[in-house]
């Protein structure tokens, strides 16, 4: 049997986070990424650099990826997507020093380092300009220092992850629970209340620049709800094959149920009080996913501790099977859901599909197919602008953020782009004026949706490229 060093480990760790980023680098270009508020994130990024001031991408503001972007940002996505798969690989190199510090020993940790960073939905957004991994990055570089009794540089680590996006902040209360469990912060008043109150001063400080040029109000949707609620059936894909893959899902699953280690049977990490503090974390992140679930992406901040749960609970054989369940997961064999269909696909049911069935891609190669189609669909619709004549507006509806970013103020002189869907009296108006309304193919159903009006009937005409899956 091999006798592991520590720094034999530890050796293996930094290597298997410069593995997590090596990968990467096939996959950051083409584009910022399929999230259109990744598109907002490099224009906030570009408005910085020429204006010196600061633009929020969306409410309510990332200011330490957009500050940080602006200075990257004429590098283009290769430069924003590369931060951000940067701050993936240090995401995954902090988790595997906590499990270190948490007691695993051996090939461990790297082998949890390498779960959290090939986790389909990780490893999808550690190639675009989306601020999810920022903030992970930033909340295990706390932890990890939370578990070195290192209060001071928790804080400022969770305020940079706070500063990168607010929510990171609900994770602490676990960081409080486990200094109380391991350091003995229940009688040192000023280790968890420098923590909370360093964390959230230095966040809120970073959100000055905000506060300044749009005001102190922030409408968060965690905090007010969503006017609609998606089924069961959608919240499940969340929590499962959208959040791990089809292969990971099923994998943790089997370890969970199946690798289970009985009380006298070693475990990779010793049975402790601090999964406690791992289940709170869990437990808050999905309590702010039912409030606002709009993406699987949301539920990121919970990867980390399902494996350091499983890493208390499994056998370490199981727990390896589901560590190589979730390596292969970004690559093989995708469920997706109907709205995203491609000639290929299956679907199941076929009178009314459910989901679709990809055996020869995985998550991570479907949503890289998906992001070359877009910029194709996104180059057409420009090319087709470019040969207007103004006075004219086009409704771009969800392509906005692409077509902005793109032109760049390079639109022919008169014609402009507008995102939202124009009602009948807008679109007169435009018309009395001697202008013409276009329409990037799509946005009509939305009219028709939301506002109830036809943009043919209405004199609107469609675009000549029509964008394709």
């Amino acid at each position: 049997m091999t006798h592991w060093t520590r720094s034999t480990s530890l050796c293996w760790l930094f290597l298997a986070s410069a593995f997590v980023l090596i990968s990467r680098l096939p996959f950051v270009t083409p584009g910022y990424g399929n999230d259109r508020d990744s598109w907002q994130t490099a224009t906030a990024a570009r408005l910085i650099a020429e204006t010196g001031v600061y633009h929020e991408s969306r409410v309510p503001g990332h200011p330490v990826q957009e500050w940080t972007d602006s200075r990257l940002w004429r590098g283009g996505p290769m430069a924003l997507n590369g931060a951000t798969a940067v701050a993936s690989a240090l995401a995954a190199l902090f988790f595997g020093l906590s499990f270190a510090q948490l007691g695993a020993s051996g090939p461990w940790p790297a082998a949890a380092a390498i779960a959290l960073g090939f986790t389909p939905v990780v490893y999808i957004h550690s190639v675009d300009s989306m601020d999810y991994l920022w903030a992970l990055c930033f909340s295990m570089a706390a932890l990890w220092l939370v578990l070195r009794d290192r209060w001071l540089g928790a804080a400022l680590a969770m305020g940079l992850a706070i500063g990168c996006r607010i929510t990171a902040g609900i994770l602490l209360f676990p960081l409080v629970i486990l200094g109380w469990q391991r350091h003995g912060w229940r009688t040192r008043r000023g280790a968890w209340l420098g923590l909370v109150l360093v964390a959230l001063l230095f966040g809120a400080a970073l959100y000055i620049p905000r506060f300044a040029r749009y005001g102190a109000a922030i409408d968060i949707p965690h905090f007010r709800g969503i006017p609609y609620y998606p089924g069961p059936l959608r919240l499940l894909q969340d929590l499962t094959i959208e959040l791990w893959g089809t292969i990971g899902a099923l994998g943790l699953t089997l370890a969970f149920a199946l690798g289970r280690a009985r009380p006298q049977e070693p475990t990779v990490l010793p049975r402790s009080s601090d999964s406690w503090a791992e289940l709170l974390a869990i437990a808050l992140y999905l309590l702010a996913f039912f409030r606002l679930p709009d993406e699987a992406a949301y539920l990121i901040p919970i990867v980390p501790f399902v494996i350091l749960l499983l890493a208390r609970m499994a056998r370490p054989a199981a727990f390896a099977a589901a560590c190589a369940s979730l390596l292969l997961s970004p690559f093989f064999f995708d469920l997706g859901r109907p709205q995203n269909a491609h000639a290929g696909d299956v679907a199941l049911p076929q009178a009314h599909p459910v989901v679709l069935i990809r055996p020869a891609e995985g998550p991570l190669l479907v949503a890289h197919r998906e992001r070359r189609t877009g910029m194709r669909n996104a180059s057409g619709l420009l090319a087709a602008i470019r040969e207007l004549r103004g006075p004219a507006v086009v409704i771009c509806a969800t392509w906005i953020q692409e077509l902005e970013e793109m032109s760049r103020d390079t639109l022919p002189q008169g014609v402009q782009l507008v995102p939202y869907y124009l009602h009948a009296a807008e679109i007169d108006s435009v018309r009395r004026a001697g202008g013409t309304v276009y329409y990037v193919r799509g946005a009509e159903m939305g009219s028709r949706a939301y506002y109830h009006e036809d943009l043919d009937s209405l004199g609107a005409l469609p675009l000549a490229y029509e964008p394709t899956r």
